[in-house]
């Protein structure tokens, strides 16, 4: 058996995260250049990384003696399954309607939800039974929203989000949906309204000079937070 790499030890999550994130995420991979095979090992793989993850969260449970620690554990999980649902029928959703794509997305989707179901039914007491509203589909919460004059560019603006987006800081079924939420209630020294896509289009291939504002911009986020002491 394959030995798990440091990454996959530390975070269950880790290889699921990254086939439906990533490798089957249609926004970041271009799909056309999957093989067939990379689709049969994905779809061989899936079960065992179920598995493994229903064993881990059982293993880490049984190891807790205060119901508040199982209760924090238990909402680690389910979030992060809650999250991977989503952005996995976003995929679906823009896959073709027939071949091996599709019914690999159809087999994913079915995973997670055995994964949730097998959460709910032995952790349900641990579990809130209402789950938080979507925030980026909630008119009331953006009605709360005025507009942010922001010292950076759209470009600037951009990567930011992006990082916050794949770090999971900020949740959604995908970034361009997050930035469509975000991006009406942002404006920069150079332009009152900004547009979503705008702020979406250059992030993933930013220009040095923007990275490098944006990591100095964040240097200086850090070091006014270490203040705070």
């Amino acid at each position: 058996m394959r030995e798990r790499t440091a990454n996959e030890q530390g975070y269950p999550f880790y290889w699921l995260d990254e086939v439906i994130e990533v490798i089957l995420n249609p926004e970041r991979t271009n799909l056309k250049e999957l093989k067939t095979e990379h689709l049969e090992q994905i779809k061989a793989r899936l079960p065992t990384e179920i598995n493994t993850i229903i064993h881990r969260i059982k293993s880490q449970a049984f190891s807790l003696y205060c119901i508040d620690q199982v209760k924090v554990v238990a909402g680690h999980y389910d979030l992060s399954v809650r999250v991977l649902q989503k952005q996995a029928q976003s995929n679906l959703e823009n896959y073709p309607k027939s071949g091996p794509l599709y019914k690999t997305g159809q087999l994913i989707r079915a995973g997670l939800e055995e994964l949730s179901n097998s959460l709910h039914h032995r952790y349900s007491t641990y579990l809130p039974t209402v789950t938080p509203d979507d925030k980026e589909e909630n008119p009331t919460f953006q009605n709360l929203l005025t507009k942010v004059l922001c010292a950076l560019s759209a470009d600037q603006l951009g990567i930011i989000l992006r990082a916050a987006f794949d770090v999971k800081l900020i949740i959604g079924n995908s970034f361009r949906k997050v930035c469509k939420a975000v991006a009406p209630y942002l404006s920069t020294p150079w332009k009152k309204d900004i547009s979503w896509d705008s702020v979406r289009s250059n992030s993933g291939r930013p220009e040095k000079r923007d990275l490098d504002i944006v990591i100095q911009t964040l240097e200086k986020m850090i070091e006014k937070i270490k203040s705070y002491r």
